[in-house]
């Protein structure tokens, strides 16, 4: 054999031994799913059906058959039938694992199963790792929030500590479990999240809003105040985090910057059904503030 076509032999053996069962090595089901695939070219459907039938007869393993029959059940809107080939195509791992994944999704998402969804999901972060998009993550944290939506509080924090064993660079499942911890009244367990989302680097101001709100909370004000100050930074926290530093300042016996704040709020937000409020914090203020001034006046004198 010259050496020109034992190279040829090499590559065709790496080149099978790289794309692993890429095609049934049934000839005869071979030539079925080319005809299907000529049967879906023309838009029928139903003839392209009975072709993957035929090959998958012969080559149950046959995995493309099994994905092809999948889409061909899902635009059909045979969903059982199209989860069980999806299903099929994913176990065999072809090149189509993943996209049988995405149709699984789309089959869960026609039956408004919410839980399927989650499933599919999930096994496809899983599947990619490192290499799954932020599209793909994203995907799992919009299913967690509809989880919370839905008041399903318990399913949707097992779904983010799910995300985060295999995500923990995602910042905001840190920040949403931490949210969800204190809608039910488990603020301990939230602020070690909230910590977590500031310590992946991200800068954002509703992490900041929650974990000074956090600080605020357990009364530990001068660690609240700084968070707090930089989520004022953003306008759209600002009507929720001002009446929060307004609080510590005046916890902290900052009158001057107390009054700036209340100023601030009142201007910014005159409908705010805490202006009220605000303006008998100032009132009260201003008036400590004058009483404290004549008895020091009066100490001075004597």
């Amino acid at each position: 054999m010259s050496l020109i076509r034992k190279l040829a032999v090499i590559i065709v053996m790496v080149t099978l031994s790289l794309s692993g069962n890429a095609m049934s090595t049934d000839k005869k089901a071979v030539k079925e799913y080319n005809k299907a695939l000529e049967s879906v070219k023309k838009g029928k459907l139903e003839k392209a059906e009975k072709w993957l039938l035929k090959a998958l007869k012969r080559d149950a393993s046959f995995y493309e058959a099994n994905f092809e029959l999948g889409k061909i059940y899902y635009t059909r809107e045979k969903l059982d039938e199209a989860e069980a080939s999806l299903n099929k195509a994913y176990e065999q791992g072809g090149k189509n694992a993943i996209e049988s994944l995405d149709y699984l999704y789309s089959v869960e998402t026609k039956k408004k199963n919410l839980d399927g969804r989650v499933k599919y999901a999930l096994m496809k972060v899983k599947m990619l790792g490192a290499d799954a998009t932020i599209n793909d993550v994203g995907r799992v944290d919009v299913l967690a929030v509809t989880y919370a939506q839905n008041g399903q509080m318990e399913k949707a924090g097992a779904l983010y500590n799910q995300l985060l064993q295999l995500r923990p660079d995602y910042t905001y499942a840190y920040l949403n479990l931490g949210k969800i911890y204190m809608i039910s009244h488990q603020s301990s367990k939230a602020y070690p999240l909230f910590q977590k989302a500031v310590d992946t680097g991200v800068d954002n101001p509703e992490i900041d809003y929650r974990l000074g709100g956090y600080f605020h909370d357990q009364k530990n004000y001068d660690k609240a105040l700084p968070l707090l100050n930089k989520a004022a930074k953003t306008p759209e926290m600002r009507e929720n985090v001002l009446p929060l530093i307004i609080n510590c300042h005046l916890e902290l016996k900052q009158y001057p910057e107390a009054i700036e704040s209340c100023q601030a709020f009142l201007k910014e937000f005159p409908s705010n059904k805490l202006t009220k409020q605000v303006q008998e914090t100032v009132e009260k203020i201003r008036k400590g503030m004058k009483e404290e001034a004549e008895i020091k006046a009066k100490k001075g004198k004597k």
